[in-house]
């Protein structure tokens, strides 16, 4: 699922909303997958995605999704690193 929450991860990032994908996480572990570690406090990232109106957000289109990769990946953005 990595590219597909990248695709989250970028978009959020580039319209500088909290980090949705820190909400997909291990069931025994409870952190996020290797790649979507955020820097900082997890729980501090995670209570800003809860805290936030997201109702206030157009949600993004599948063009919008991919356009967040593309600038990522001219970036060489890797979700590895």
């Amino acid at each position: 699922m990595d590219r597909q929450l990248g695709h989250i991860l970028h978009f959020c990032a580039q319209n500088k909303l909290p980090p949705l994908s820190v909400l997909v996480v291990n069931a025994e572990s409870g952190l996020p997958g290797d790649g979507f570690e955020t820097i900082g406090d997890l729980h501090k990232a995670r209570e800003k995605v809860f805290n936030f109106d997201w109702f206030d957000v157009i949600p993004p289109t599948p063009a919008q999704f991919a356009r967040a990769w593309d600038i990522a990946e001219e970036n060489n953005f890797n979700l590895e690193s």
